[in-house]
């Protein structure tokens, strides 16, 4: 069953609302809320998404998306995600990152980073 819901607007549109965009508060009344005093930033933050931790999710298709880590989840099938594993825990990818350090950018994220690497 859909968790969507239609709704007639008076211009003749029809909207469609989530039930995902109703548990997420709008980011503009979030921020007035914070402006005249109602919430503090760190609750606007909570509200708004910032500062979660990445989680796995099984998708409908069987595969896993880790979300959380950028702006769209990263999917991939189980044996793909095995050998980003497998990669991660030999020293190829240390390797590869260590000689091409001068052309890496990092992204800084809000998250427990591996103290060797500078942001």
């Amino acid at each position: 069953m859909s968790q969507e819901k239609q709704e007639n607007n008076d211009d003749g549109f029809t909207e469609v609302k989530s039930r995902r965009n109703q548990l997420r508060p709008n980011r503009k009344e979030v921020l007035n809320q914070v402006a005249s005093g109602d919430i503090r930033p760190e609750d606007a933050e909570k509200m708004l998404g910032f500062n979660r931790s990445p989680r796995f999710v099984i998708t409908r298709s069987g595969s896993i998306a880790l979300y959380n880590l950028q702006r769209y989840p990263i999917v991939l099938y189980v044996d793909q995600w095995q050998k980003v594993e497998h990669l991660m825990k030999s020293d190829i990818f240390s390797k590869f990152a260590e000689k091409n350090r001068n052309y890496l950018k990092t992204k800084n994220l809000r998250a427990n980073l591996d103290p060797d690497i500078t942001v």
